[in-house]
């Protein structure tokens, strides 16, 4: 299931070790923010990342602590568990098929409380733009820059810094979306610190000989005699992938040990750091009736502000004009060079320095004014 950047993975595990690794693997691999497991093998205890069921039959992990968003746990009961994540509800559940019917309608009974009440909005997620610089069309760019400065300014936001500022930041825009495409958003699978090649190796043998004895199920020519060799080539390649897990856990814990010497500050110590964090919720993880409680309590309101009264200032507006001196060519030169040259990151608004120096050979006019509002406006507080 995808929800743009939150991404959630869904599995019993049969409580399996195992299996329970590669659901874990699997997650990192493909940069999953949360994975819904139905009986599974083990759940650390006081871990902020995992949220279970009472009798333990179902779970909820979080896999991507630095991106993912934080639990808020909202309920849990005999067979399922429910917590805020990202701004949605997530609900993680188990009913063994072979129980009765009855005992299902009583276990939905006990779990309509857990799912979230009232109208449901959607998951609202804002990304800045990202735009493919080494695709840039430069003559686009400009043409771009100077269909856009043809149009005056409208009226009304004439003088208004905030305004002018907004529309020249929708110039960039459009001169952004004509010269270049956006990029698309494929990061590098991840892993899991255990993995290594000989591990995919024996998953892929696995999961071959795992279809070709589901394929031989499924075929009605088949003997019981082909049935059982497949089966037995897949029970040892199951085998072979549970033991290679295990020595590579193995190994790698072999040579974390051997770096504690070597670089005592670093992995070591954070995980030193993570056995010695608090059992007192952090803010993030708060609901949000009980967070604006502690925060009026520690900080009550003090009433309406009343701001100090101030002088009048003894310079009118048409004075501002006077004593703050605009941008010059020398100034403006220099700030265009400084954008050519400039090979950092863009900022929030996703414009690259180079295609902001392409456009400013017919943006120049209105980009001085809004460096010429903005020293006007400072002046004047």
């Amino acid at each position: 299931m995808d929800l743009g950047p939150l991404t959630l993975l869904q599995g019993n595990i049969n409580h399996s070790a195992a299996a329970q690794d590669l659901l874990c693997a699997t997650a990192v691999e493909w940069r999953a923010g949360l994975a819904i497991v139905a009986e599974p093998y083990y759940v650390p205890p006081q871990s902020d990342n995992w949220l279970q069921s009472t009798d333990g039959t179902a779970a909820i992990v979080r896999v991507g602590a630095g991106s993912s968003p934080s639990l808020v746990l909202r309920e849990r009961g005999k067979g399922f568990v429910a917590a805020g994540w990202g701004g949605i509800v997530v609900i993680s559940t188990y009913f063994s098929p072979n129980r009765a019917r009855a005992a299902f309608q009583v276990f939905l009974a006990e779990m309509e409380g857990a799912g979230p009440q009232g109208n449901r909005g959607p998951a609202v997620s804002a990304a800045f733009p990202r735009w493919a610089l080494t695709k840039l069309r430069p003559e686009v760019a400009e043409e771009a820059a100077m269909v856009r400065a043809w149009s005056d300014p409208p009226a009304h936001i004439a003088g208004d810094v905030d305004g002018m500022a907004e529309l020249f930041a929708d110039d960039m825009g459009v001169v952004c979306q004509a010269a270049m495409p956006r990029t698309r958003a494929c990061p590098d699978r991840g892993q899991v610190y255990w993995w290594t090649q000989e591990v995919a190796d024996l998953r892929a043998t696995s999961m071959r000989a795992r279809r070709a004895y589901v394929r031989c199920r499924r075929r009605a020519v088949t003997t019981p005699d082909e049935e059982q060799a497949l089966r037995q080539v897949y029970a040892a390649a199951k085998k072979a992938l549970r033991d290679g897990i295990r020595r590579a856990k193995e190994e790698s814990r072999e040579a974390f040990i051997a770096t504690l010497d070597d670089d005592p500050w670093g992995r070591p110590y954070r995980v030193v750091r993570g056995k010695f964090k608090s059992s007192a919720p952090s803010t993030s993880a708060m609901d949000r009736g009980l967070l604006d409680r502690v925060i009026g309590t520690l900080f009550p309101d003090p009433g309406p502000f009343e701001p100090p009264r101030m002088a009048p200032s003894e310079a009118p507006p048409e004075a501002a004009a006077a004593v703050v001196p605009p941008v010059s060519d020398e100034e403006f030169d220099m700030v265009r060079d400084r954008l050519r040259r400039k090979k950092k990151a863009p900022g929030p608004d996703g414009v690259p320095s180079r295609v902001l120096a392409l456009a400013l050979g017919h943006l120049e006019e209105r980009f001085r004014a809004v460096l010429n509002l903005m020293l006007l406006y400072t002046f004047s507080f």
